[in-house]
């Protein structure tokens, strides 16, 4: 009977490593799909970061430059107004310049925005086009995964299998049923071993910063009664100036 169960599963991991195969490429799929929507070409980008900033420097200069942190100037509300002033024109023309360049290089920075478009709309169209391919075979490898009725959904996995395989050939187990109860003991003691592992941890690190607060406030403490002391001493050599005046 044993025997008769660990074949059917190792036959039915054949088809779990189809499934974790299939599962693997949806999902790269799916990134793949996200990272072309993200994608920004670069041509037209490119362009304008080699020329456009030159265009606007030989056409009108250099931006005014704000005040630094440490320069009086900004303390002046006259040299502040005289500041705002060129900086609000320089920004009017600017614009201008802005609309030059794109009047004179309007041809050019076209082709460069086609190119990028039809390279982004490429890319999406091929990343879609794999995400549809590998859910069509996830979804034809999962409803034979799911025809086999052997396991349930949340030991679809060669691991989970290879434990269960374990049991029967370790004699712990005699019928399928016995063996999933074994997998489920052990991952939920697995998994509270782990959670009570970071509990600890937690606790360790708390009472830590508790000691080094702890040895904070013990130093504050000695450097107040440091002080203290000290102002008691001044106290008492002051009470001693005005014994000695007043016995003088």
């Amino acid at each position: 009977m044993g025997q008769t169960i660990v074949e059917e599963l190792r036959t039915f991991r054949k088809l779990i490593i189809e499934f974790e195969q299939a599962t693997r490429e949806n999902e790269a799929a799916k990134l793949k799909v996200k990272e072309a929507k993200d994608y920004q070409p670069k041509r037209l980008a490119g362009f304008d970061d080699a020329y456009l900033t030159k265009f606007v420097v030989d056409r009108i200069g250099e931006a005014p430059t704000l005040f630094g942190p440490l320069d009086l100037r900004r303390l002046s509300q006259r040299a502040v107004a005289k500041r705002d002033a060129a900086i609000q024109r320089y920004n009017e023309k600017l614009e201008q310049v802005k609309q030059e360049y794109n009047h004179l290089y309007h041809d050019k920075r076209q082709e460069f925005q086609r190119l990028d478009q039809e390279e982004k709309t490429g890319k999406l169209s091929f990343a879609e086009e794999q995400l549809y391919k590998t859910s069509q075979v996830l979804a034809e490898v999962t409803r034979k995964v799911e025809s086999v009725n052997l396991l349930p959904p949340s030991l679809y996995s060669c691991h989970a299998i290879d434990r269960l395989i374990t049991y029967f050939e370790d004699w712990r187990a005699d019928t399928l049923k016995e063996a999933i109860n074994l997998y489920f003991d052990e991952s939920w003691r697995k998994d509270e071993s782990q959670r009570l592992q970071r509990s600890f941890e937690a606790l360790a690190q708390q009472m830590k910063g508790n000691e080094e607060q702890v040895s904070e406030v013990l130093k504050l403490v000695r450097e107040t009664r440091d002080t203290l002391f000290e102002m008691r001493s001044k106290v008492d050599d002051i009470d001693y100036s005005i014994y000695e005046l007043k016995n003088k």
